[in-house]
């Protein structure tokens, strides 16, 4: 994160600032992404990571992503995390 946005230094910086891309996103976010992060913001774990990333996938490019598909995303992350 640090590489591509050396502004974010603390966790409360990252918090401030996505609170302000829930805000921009009442301008061009579907409900369904603007919900999702919103419940990210509120409860931020891998889950709801997903979830917010599927609804901006769909909302941005119109792709369609199954709930398998999300499974395996989440399975994919937990194992590079145990990797690191």
């Amino acid at each position: 994160m640090r590489v591509v946005r050396p502004d974010l230094k603390t966790i409360a910086n990252i918090d401030d600032e996505l609170s302000t891309e829930l805000l921009n996103g009442f301008v061009y976010a579907s409900d369904a992404v603007l919900s999702s992060l919103a419940e990210f913001i509120r409860n931020p774990n891998r889950q709801s990571f997903v979830q917010a990333s599927v609804e901006m996938r769909k909302d941005l490019w119109g792709k369609k992503t199954s709930t398998e598909e999300s499974t395996r995303i989440i399975a994919l992350m937990s194992k590079l995390e145990d990797q690191s």
